[in-house]
């Protein structure tokens, strides 16, 4: 008896041995608060608390309120979020007569590798009453992750080389073996950065590279047309996930070099002795941006026209001299498309063709957006002047 009653003794030890990390590495904290009078919606009284995670699991916030203000007619906002990326967040409401309010966020390894410095918040939107309670924070307190590692998707810079107007372009593909995740085009992470001669040059975000969303399958592909411009012989170097937030498969490339020369334009040669041949000139067509309106889920969409009087030439449409439609958020660059990509019928081929573009580019609060079709000057057309409109919009 004594035996087999040391033995249930030792299992019993091991079994509290096995499970005492993870409750050893959560970490609880309590803060009273006391909030004061408020603006409103618009302008509450905020308290703010920082906590670092060392690792990737579930951050639980309590919110007590003291007895004597459960009566508040209005409700205490309760928030997480992350201190660098302050998109990434989850929120909750304390209405009146309750005890209190439960807050969960879970954090994974991706998420972790944004920042590990998070916001938990508490704010007072009553205009009248101040309120007092204290806040239990846990942190992490989930299980860790699974010990399986998923594939991790791969981008890399395939080709980095000069348009006709010496401007630099860049192909970044996605060669897989996994998809990336539509966190990524919602965090607007990662980003694609070009150096000139070593110095910083700039870049543009991952929706503005990839508004149509090809990286996210395996094998896709997007083509930044920058607006760098060559002299000479330059030395260039293009990255993609500049910050390092994503995990990839190989890190190795998402850089390329390459060295691009601007060639000049031959000198032209007047014959002494022209011939007598009357030049008949050829008919230009004339793309022009026709509207900009909203489509129900308040996106841009963008309709072209071919004014004429003549057709469109069939390089339209090829990738390295298909014409440019870009768009402009408040004076800022956005993002946009080539023709091949909007016009793949090429109904703007013909005079008076038109042709619809609907962006990502989603819109709230009064903006102004601004549409320019052949942004880099490659077509040969009647009229360059009606190449851009401006339209002030809201989402109703």
């Amino acid at each position: 008896m004594c035996l087999r009653l040391c033995r249930w003794t030792c299992i019993g030890i091991a079994l509290v041995v096995i499970m005492l990390p993870a409750s050893v590495l959560a970490k609880r904290e309590s803060r009273s608060f006391t909030l004061y009078t408020g603006k409103g919606l618009v302008d509450p009284y905020i308290q703010e608390y920082e906590i670092t995670l060392e690792r990737a699991g579930l951050i639980r916030v309590h919110l007590r309120v003291a007895t004597a203000d459960r009566k508040m007619k209005k409700p205490l906002l309760l928030g997480i979020s992350n201190k660098n990326r302050r998109k990434i967040r989850t929120t909750a409401l304390y209405r009146s007569k309750d005890k209190g309010a439960v807050l969960r966020h879970a954090v994974d390894s991706q998420e972790l590798r944004i920042g590990r410095t998070y916001i938990v918040y508490v704010g007072n939107i009553s205009t009248k009453r101040n309120a007092t309670g204290t806040l239990a924070i846990e942190y992490p307190a989930g299980p860790e992750e699974p010990k399986h590692k998923p594939t991790p998707p791969d981008l890399a810079v395939s080709r980095v080389w000069l348009n006709k107007d010496c401007r630099v372009q860049v192909a970044v593909t996605n060669p897989g073996p996994a998809n990336l995740a539509p966190v990524y085009y919602q965090r607007d992470v990662p980003d694609l950065y070009l150096y000139r001669n070593g110095k910083p040059w700039g870049g543009v975000t991952l929706t503005a590279l990839d508004p149509q969303k090809r990286l996210a399958k395996k094998g896709g592909q997007a083509v930044f047309a920058s607006n760098l411009k060559v002299n000479g012989t330059e030395k260039i170097r293009a990255v993609i996930d500049n910050r390092k937030v994503l995990k990839e498969r190989d890190e190795t490339n998402n850089a390329r070099n390459a060295e691009l020369t601007c060639k000049a334009a031959p000198p032209v040669v007047t014959p002494l002795k022209p011939a007598k041949v009357q030049a008949v000139a050829m008919a230009k067509p004339d793309l022009l941006v026709q509207s900009i309106k909203l489509t129900k889920d308040c996106r841009v969409m963008v309709t072209l026209i071919n004014k004429g009087p003549g057709q469109l030439p069939d390089s339209a449409w090829e990738q390295k001299t298909s014409p440019t439609l870009m768009l402009y958020r408040n004076g800022k660059s956005w993002g946009g498309a080539n023709l091949a990509v909007i016009d793949p019928r090429q109904r703007l081929k013909e005079v008076n063709g038109r042709a619809r573009y609907a962006s990502n580019l989603k819109v709230g609060s009064p903006i102004n957006i601004q549409a320019v079709i052949d942004y880099h000057g490659i077509l040969a057309e009647a009229d360059k002047i009606n190449n851009a409109k401006v339209e002030a919009m809201q989402c109703k």
